[in-house]
């Protein structure tokens, strides 16, 4: 993840979920997870030097809040 970051240089992230039990699926929770740590470590020049590749901040880290609507 922090090598994607990194190669394609995004302005923005967006996380699908947040990170917690909310999610449901472990899998949900994980990707969140992740992809945080990774928007963090792709700007840190210090983490995963073995990739010989730029550190790379995107602007900003949003988290998508997905809106569920009842059917009439």
């Amino acid at each position: 993840m922090v090598w994607t970051v990194r190669h394609y240089r995004p302005d923005v992230v967006i996380l699908q979920f947040s990170g917690t039990p909310r999610d449901g699926h472990g899998q949900h929770q994980a990707s969140a997870l992740l992809v945080r740590r990774a928007y963090f470590a792709a700007a840190d020049p210090r983490r995963f030097p073995e990739q010989q590749m730029e550190p790379w901040k995107p602007k900003r880290l949003l988290h998508n809040i997905r809106f569920l609507f009842a059917r009439p």
